[in-house]
């Protein structure tokens, strides 16, 4: 598994010594907006999927995308405050799934990538790693010395809904997950930035998702929901 550097502490343990930890408040002026030979919501059969970016001018607004909880210094109680680390990589996706297959629709055998126009190719986040890579840090600051609402925020990661290999839609049920790719560490204004400045395209592709049953609840058909984002710089 690719190191998901993404899922990082908003702020070093350092940082929370000498001042109180700040959420990333920057505005980058970059949107994803669906490419003209491309749609947001494509059907195939019995299955639709709708993909809307979620970039970092709402990111930073969206509370369930990040873990925020008190630490504290056991030896100096007046060493303490607040920590509001994210939780994905940025951009994020927001995705709907409708499924009117009369089937639930197990997402176990799908591949899911993005693909940027220089051949950069990403993984789609799974949520264990999201929740393992949370615990390591948590583990690294208590090593330290530092205490923490562990249980807090463990919380969020296992409370993200994300769209993985685990996910089942359904049938009848139309749902919304987060969509986030192992793109690396752009938790910061100034990655979010590099990483943009040069890229012209990104294409989410959803492979083999099973859009077709027959009577006995085998899949028959699957399909690729392919979405293509020109890159826009405000």
């Amino acid at each position: 598994m690719k190191s998901i550097a993404a899922v990082i502490l908003s702020l070093t343990l350092s940082a929370c010594v000498s001042n109180p930890p700040r959420p990333v408040v920057q505005i980058v002026k970059y949107d994803l907006r669906v490419n003209q030979s491309s749609r947001d919501e494509i059907f195939s059969d019995d299955v639709g999927i709708s993909l809307k970016p979620i970039m970092l001018e709402k990111a930073v607004t969206t509370e369930s995308l990040f873990a925020s909880y008190n630490y504290w210094n056991p030896s100096n109680p007046k060493q303490n405050g607040k920590i509001r680390s994210i939780l994905v990589s940025l951009p994020v996706f927001e995705v709907q799934v409708t499924n009117t297959s009369g089937q639930a629709v197990s997402f176990q055998k799908v591949a899911i990538r993005l693909v940027d126009d220089a051949g950069n190719s990403y993984q789609a986040q799974l949520k264990q790693d999201i929740i393992d890579f949370a615990g390591t840090q948590l583990d690294s600051m208590q090593s330290r010395g530092w205490a923490m609402d562990r249980a807090v925020a463990l919380g969020a990661a296992r409370n993200l809904k994300l769209l993985d290999k685990n996910y089942e839609s359904l049938p009848g049920i139309i749902e919304k997950r987060i969509l986030s790719f192992d793109i690396g560490n752009i938790s910061n204004d100034n990655a979010y930035r590099e990483m943009f400045k040069n890229t012209k395209y990104v294409r989410a592709m959803i492979y083999n998702v099973p859009v077709k049953f027959d009577q006995a609840g085998n899949v028959t058909k699957v399909a690729k929901f392919d979405f293509l984002f020109d890159v826009i710089k405000k």
